[in-house]
């Protein structure tokens, strides 16, 4: 299973979870990606192109390039390009976000109008 999949199995058996803050959140999130990105060291290839998002970090297979207008969406809970089919995009008021447990977050695919928007914050789990 992947760790997507894992925190989303998490996140809706929130019984069975901790009470978490966003701000809580992000920071466990923040570790996952860099413990991510230190076991890529390995194939310094893959890498380069994950930490400078040029390649997406949950899937690993899209490119993000300008000739092809792909562009990646960076997360703003860990940080890291994401392409558009990867992302889940959460609405969430920017207000006292931080003082919100992550349970009363649902995640959701968003229309391509709403994810132009400016009226959320997008957050990769």
């Amino acid at each position: 299973m992947q760790l997507q999949e894992r925190i989303l199995q998490l996140m809706k058996n929130s019984s069975d979870t901790l009470s978490l803050t966003y701000t809580e959140f992000c920071h466990i999130r923040n570790v996952i990606t860099r413990a991510d990105l230190e076991n890529l060291l390995f194939n310094d290839k893959l890498y380069a192109e994950v930490a400078q998002g040029k390649l997406c970090f949950a899937c690993r297979k899209v490119h993000f390039n300008l000739l092809t207008f792909t562009f990646g969406i960076e997360c703003n809970v860990c940080k890291q390009k994401v392409c558009r089919n990867c992302i889940t995009q959460i609405a969430l008021p920017k207000e006292r976000l931080n003082d919100m447990p992550i349970q009363t977050f649902t995640p959701s695919r968003l229309t391509k109008s709403f994810l132009q928007s400016d009226r959320f914050y997008s957050l990769n789990v």
